[in-house]
């Protein structure tokens, strides 16, 4: 494991005292899309497609690097711009209808986690803590982010802006980490 799980979350090899009482029980994140995150999200995503369109209609050219566009080609770029924006808006207000929908959970109980294959998906799949194959852990900014490769392949995608409480990410990757600890080896 890279970096997670019989090395704990600092990296140093260690055991945790204790730790049976902690992993018996079920623990259960809610890892529903927030309506204002995704609310936001769209604004940005309607004002970026409302400029792009207004780069298009203007009709000068466009330098890309060192790349020059004519005023066909930049109305192209801008339009293409435009469409990225538009299908960043359809993946929000698809997040913002879920945020009223049923609750989604991050569970983890005795035996294995349960989550997400995508950040912000709506498929859940089920992996053994025993069929765990590697956890990769990255960050960008203030987020954070896992992939739990199964493996069979399946993976659990999650990060640290799915949680409906941001607080609860240091106590999923703990609860995770007793986990995997207290695994037979």
């Amino acid at each position: 494991m890279s970096g997670f799980g019989r090395k704990g979350l600092a990296g140093a090899p260690t055991r945790q005292t204790g730790m049976a009482d902690v992993s018996r029980g079920s623990i259960r994140f809610d890892v529903t899309p927030h309506p204002w995150k995704m609310l936001f999200a769209a604004f940005a995503c309607i004002g970026a497609a409302i400029v792009m369109m207004a780069l298009a209609v203007e009709g000068r050219g466009l330098i890309l690097v060192i790349v020059p566009l004519g005023p066909t080609g930049a109305q192209i770029f801008y339009l293409l711009m435009a469409l990225v924006c538009l299908v960043g808006l359809a993946h929000t207000v698809r997040g913002f209808l879920r945020s009223f929908g049923a609750r989604m959970w991050m569970t983890l109980d005795q035996h294995a986690i349960t989550g997400p294959t995508q950040y912000g998906g709506t498929r859940m799949i089920r992996i053994a803590y025993n069929a765990i194959q590697d956890i990769d852990l990255s960050s960008y900014g203030e987020n954070q982010f896992a992939v739990i490769k199964a493996h069979d392949g399946g993976k659990i995608k999650v990060g640290s802006a799915n949680f409906r409480e941001a607080s609860k990410w240091p106590a999923f990757m703990q609860g995770l980490d007793r986990r995997l600890n207290s695994l037979p080896e």
